[in-house]
């Protein structure tokens, strides 16, 4: 299956969309997982907001086990829940069966741009995720942008280069920090990631994407300029580089701090600044239509 990289600018606001709604009718407490009590500190609050929104769950026997490391089929099946995704084409890898508990999701995420298969006839569903792999479709998924040190960690000579880009995103955002051990701090880039692991990256992701601000008000001030206020008191001068056409509204795209907006604003105009069309209707008269009202105070004679 061809990646098509569908949707996903919807991503930040369907997630958190997805996971606020379920929130408010918990699924499951995660308190009843047989094993909960095996997940480490650090790591409980994500996998129980994870497990209240119906994201993840245990298995047949009630365990969510998790030390063990998470399959690509696993995670797959965690961002289609997550984001509520749904596939409309069939998966046309050769390991990945019809009947499968995973199909679906990796039908999904295939087309959704979050995955893609390790050839192109195979997925590897029951592949172990390594951190980089994990950092790569969080990243790609949600469309971060940063640019962290990787130098403070003890072990980032062992980053495969591939994967630099994406830790150095994933580590400014947040959703990488990296563990302590011997008073160093590794990021163990090329071992697997394990289900709690996998649960507390995936939950700062969420998180980080729900505070980017959104833009509250828009001022046009004219052709090419707006006056744009955040949702966090941010008030930013932009310049577009098309100018807009007046009385007409218009999607435009901008970018404050590092983040992209896309909003629809009408650059409104009352007093006519341009010719807009020139028509004869016969010999001896001459239409002339302007792009707003004419002051006949200030109209000339031709």
């Amino acid at each position: 299956m061809a990646k098509q990289n569908k949707g996903r600018k919807f991503f930040a606001a369907s997630a958190t969309a997805a996971l606020v709604a379920s929130a408010i009718v918990p699924v499951a407490s995660a308190a009843q997982l047989n094993d909960f009590n095996k997940i480490s500190g650090y790591a409980k609050e994500a996998v129980q907001s994870l497990v209240d929104a119906g994201v993840i769950q245990g298995d047949a026997n009630g365990n969510f086990n998790p030390l063990k490391t998470i399959s690509r089929a696993e995670a797959a099946t965690i961002f289609t829940n997550a984001l509520e995704l749904e596939a409309e084409g069939d998966v046309n890898f050769k390991d990945v069966k019809a009947d499968a508990w995973y199909y679906d999701a990796i039908a999904a995420t295939v087309e959704n741009g979050i995955f893609e298969g390790v050839s192109a006839t195979e997925f590897a569903p029951n592949k172990q995720l390594t951190r980089s792999e994990a950092a790569k479709i969080l990243v790609d998924a949600f469309e971060l942008e940063g640019e962290g040190d990787l130098s403070e960690f003890a072990d980032a000579s062992t980053v495969k280069p591939w994967a630099k880009s994406y830790l150095e995103i994933a580590v400014a955002n947040g959703v990488i920090k990296g563990s302590e051990a011997n008073g160093k701090t590794n990021l163990n880039p090329n071992a697997p990631i394990t289900r709690q692991d996998f649960a507390v990256v995936f939950s700062r992701t969420i998180e980080n994407v729900d505070a980017t601000p959104k833009v509250d008000k828009i001022e046009v001030v004219d052709a090419k300029t707006l006056n744009v206020t955040l949702s966090d008191g941010t008030k930013e001068t932009v310049t577009l580089e098309k100018a807009l056409e007046p009385n007409k509204e218009t999607e435009v795209t901008f970018k404050i701090k590092d983040v992209e907006y896309k909003a629809k604003v009408t650059y409104v105009v009352t007093t006519a600044t341009a010719v807009k069309s020139v028509s004869a209707t016969n010999l001896k008269q001459v239409v002339v239509e302007f792009d707003g009202k004419v002051d006949p105070a200030t109209a000339a004679e031709a």
